[in-house]
């Protein structure tokens, strides 16, 4: 295993952030440092360390109450915690006990003791193990156009209404998140007068996003279908980081059972994270040259970057009726498994005439029996298929 231990140190002494950085060498050691609790809080969720060096007395939130949160939030409370001190009085050590720290280090720091501490939690935690497996509590799809124009937003849409009408009975929530930064398509398909955006909601601290709190974020759109839409300016888009979008993306995870996100056809951080992260990422294609070329370029850039080409799965959409698809030789030829071949129906089949909600139209859309079988399938993937970019 040759990946660094991740380290985030919580202190407001500078002399402190000296001597850790000068204990822990850069070879072995990913270390961030924070001054401020309530930013530190956040970069638990943003930096998801192997271990967090925390100090007792923190201005604005105390290092005892810092603990008392992270030990209370599903995403963070595995995580291993040494509190640092100088006071070392038996029963404020024994109430961080208590609260789930691992371990505790008496100030001024020793740099040996404190590199030798941290190899040993984590040898005897296997923490680097564990953090590898650490994926989203969730099945998430991908829909990637791999050109403008190829339907991909039609399809997530019209896959996520399915999906939650196929689990209302189960009381399954089903979350679609408009990734496509260049049309928001679904603010025009849901109608969406005025909602919250995910640029909006990545500006939260992911700690503050409890269940009450987030569902009131959401648009909800049917009794178990619940829509975030793309950002509202394209220069919004610039201010995105990866950092911030995974942190969020594991706060809904937590949330919903599936989560359906549609992608535009870029190579930007927040869609490497969903290509990394997914249980299976669908290319949407169709049958012109430049499509299929588009597809086959996609997926090879795809697999130079390390994304398994297992996870991936393309669909042909707007297919014509005289085309004349081979799909084993497509298949054999592509590399990667097709998912259903979506025929062109006129634009009143699709989306519906009333508000361009497509709920309306899918009983009727002759493309009702593809979707039904699609969503089926979604439904049938195995979890374990899901796979943790830390992984790579």
């Amino acid at each position: 295993m040759n990946r660094k231990i991740k380290v985030l140190l919580v202190d407001d002494e500078e002399k402190v952030h000296d001597i850790v950085r000068q204990s822990l060498p850069e070879e072995e050691f990913d270390l961030r440092m924070e001054k401020e609790t309530i930013v530190g809080l956040r970069e638990v969720l943003r930096f998801r360390p192997d271990l967090i060096l925390l100090d007792y007395i923190l201005p604005e939130i105390s290092g005892m109450d810092a603990l008392r949160e992270m030990k209370d939030h599903s995403l963070t409370k595995d995580i291993p915690v040494i509190i640092m001190s100088t006071a070392n009085n038996p029963e404020i050590i024994e109430g961080f006990y208590q609260l789930g720290a691992i371990d505790f280090i008496n100030k001024p720091i020793v740099p040996r003791i404190l590199r030798e501490k941290i190899r040993s939690i984590i040898g005897n935690l296997k923490v680097i193990e564990r953090s590898l497996n650490r994926d989203l509590n969730t099945h998430l799809i991908g829909f990637f156009g791999v050109k403008g124009g190829v339907g991909a937003s039609t399809i997530a849409t019209n896959a996520a209404l399915f999906l939650a009408q196929s689990l209302a009975s189960e009381d399954k929530k089903v979350l679609l998140i408009d990734n496509n930064c260049y049309y928001s398509s679904t603010k025009f398909y849901f109608d969406l007068k005025k909602s919250d955006c995910l640029y909006q909601l990545l500006e939260e601290n992911p700690f503050d996003l409890d269940e009450d709190f987030l569902f009131q974020r959401l648009t909800q759109v049917t009794e178990n279908l619940y829509v975030l839409p793309s950002i509202e300016k394209m220069g919004q888009f610039e201010l995105v980081h990866e950092e911030e979008f995974s942190a969020v993306m594991h706060v809904l995870s937590t949330h919903f059972d599936y989560i359906l996100v549609d992608m535009d056809h870029s190579f930007s951080e927040s869609n490497l994270f969903i290509f990394e992260h997914a249980a299976t990422c669908i290319l949407i294609t169709n049958t012109t040259i430049h499509s299929l070329q588009n597809l086959h370029d996609t997926i090879n850039t795809l697999s130079r970057i390390g994304i398994d080409k297992n996870k991936l799965a393309f669909i042909f959409n707007q297919v014509e009726r005289t085309d004349k698809l081979n799909l084993d030789e497509l298949m054999k030829f592509i590399g990667i498994y097709c998912f259903g071949v979506f025929r062109k129906y006129p634009d009143k089949y699709v989306l519906a005439e009333e508000n361009r909600i497509p709920v309306a139209a899918l009983p009727r859309s002759p493309a009702a029996a593809e979707y039904r079988k699609f969503v089926q399938t979604i439904i049938e993937m195995n979890p374990s298929i899901i796979q943790a970019a830390e992984s790579k």
